[in-house]
C-alpha cells in the first residue's frame, strides 16, 4: 500500500513538470481533492502538504483565487491537527488567505478565514473575541449564502452559548445550524 501511494505521488509531482500551462487548473483541482480526502482520513500531515502544493500550483499558474483558497484550507487542517503549533499556523494561514480573500472579492474565502481566526481565538481561550469572528463570518456566510459556513459559525456560536450557560440560546443556535444543514444532506426532520 505505501508503494502504491509512493507511486501516486511520484506520478502527480512528474504530471505537474510535464502538462501543459493550460492545465495548471487540473493540478491545482487534483492537489484540493487528494488535500479534502486526506483531511477527512485525518492525515492532516499529508493534507497540509496537498494543499501547499495546490497553493504553489495555483500561484505559479497566476490564479490568486484558488492560492486563497488553498491558503484557507491549509488552515483548517492546521487547526484539526490540535497542536500548538498547529494553531499558530492556522492563524498564519488563516491569516494569509483573507488578505488575499479581500485582494480578490472572494467572499466564500473570507467568510472561511473569519471563521478559523475565530476557532484559534476560543483555543487561545478568548471564546469572546471567537464569537465576534464567527459573527463577521456569519454575516458574510448568509449574505453570500454560504450554507456550510453558516453551519459551521452556527455550530461554535451555539457551543459558546452553552458554556456559558446560555442553554436557550445555544439550542436555537444549534437548530439553526442543523437546518442550514438538513438538505445538503438529506436528514430527516426529527434528527
Amino acid at each position: 500500500a505505501r508503494a502504491k501511494r509512493s507511486l501516486r505521488k511520484s506520478s502527480l509531482e512528474a504530471s505537474e513538470r510535464v502538462t501543459p500551462a493550460g492545465e495548471s487548473t487540473r493540478i491545482v483541482e487534483v492537489h484540493h481533492r487528494r488535500g479534502e480526502v486526506l483531511r477527512l482520513l485525518a492525515r492532516y500531515p499529508e493534507s497540509i502538504e496537498a494543499f501547499e502544493r495546490m497553493r504553489e500550483a495555483a500561484r505559479s499558474g497566476g490564479d490568486r483565487v484558488r492560492e486563497g483558497e488553498a491558503l484557507v484550507e491549509t488552515a483548517y487542517s492546521q487547526f484539526l491537527a490540535f497542536t500548538s503549533e498547529g494553531i499558530q499556523q492556522c492563524r498564519r494561514f488563516a491569516t494569509e488567505a483573507l488578505a488575499i480573500g479581500r485582494e480578490t472579492a472572494d467572499q466564500h474565502v473570507v467568510a472561511r478565514s473569519l471563521c478559523y481566526l475565530g476557532l484559534v481565538a476560543q483555543a487561545e481561550g478568548d471564546p469572546a473575541a471567537g464569537d465576534r469572528l464567527f459573527e463577521e463570518s456569519l454575516g458574510i456566510a448568509r449574505a453570500a449564502g454560504f450554507a456550510d459556513t453558516v453551519a459551521v459559525n452556527l455550530t461554535w456560536l451555539g457551543a459558546h452559548a452553552n458554556w456559558r450557560g446560555e442553554f436557550t440560546r445555544a439550542i436555537d443556535t444549534s437548530r439553526q445550524a442543523m437546518a442550514e444543514v438538513r438538505p445538503r444532506h438529506h436528514l430527516e426532520p426529527g434528527l
